[in-house]
């Protein structure tokens, strides 16, 4: 609700910003949520913008994943997808896996519930595991 959005933002804005960058990160991924969970969408953006900024693709993707409700709501996905595209650099790899990210999340509405006739879970996952690069 709009009202703990808004308390959230004003505690937030209470929390010195940390020196040191790991802190610093994880601040700014839970700040892009709040702002943007309180239509904050610049502000959102904004944080968004720093919790990427100097880490890997995957470690971006991640928390795109993460934030990526909360930027729809607040109006702010295409721009932050737009971040994530210039951050894959033209990587076809990179760009599917963003694709069967939004694939993924597109077929389930903001409340989790499905829309129509989705892809099965199971298929989505296989997808999704398809785009990713293993790790060993």
């Amino acid at each position: 609700s709009c009202g703990h959005s808004d308390q959230a933002v004003v505690l937030l804005r209470e929390i010195e910003e940390p020196l040191d960058p790991a802190k610093a990160a994880a601040r700014a991924k839970l700040a892009c949520r709040v702002y943007c969970a309180a239509k904050e969408r610049q502000l959102g953006l904004k944080e968004f913008c720093k919790a990427i900024d100097g880490v890997n693709f995957d470690e971006a993707l991640r928390t795109w994943a993460l934030a990526r409700v909360e930027l729809q709501r607040a109006g702010a996905l295409d721009s932050a997808r737009n971040m994530m595209e210039r951050l894959a650099d033209a990587d076809e790899t990179r760009l599917s896996q963003l694709g069967a990210l939004d694939d993924l999340v597109d077929n389930s509405n903001a409340d989790g519930t499905m829309k129509g006739r989705s892809i099965p879970l199971v298929q989505r996952l296989r997808t999704l595991w398809a785009t990713l690069p293993l790790r060993f």
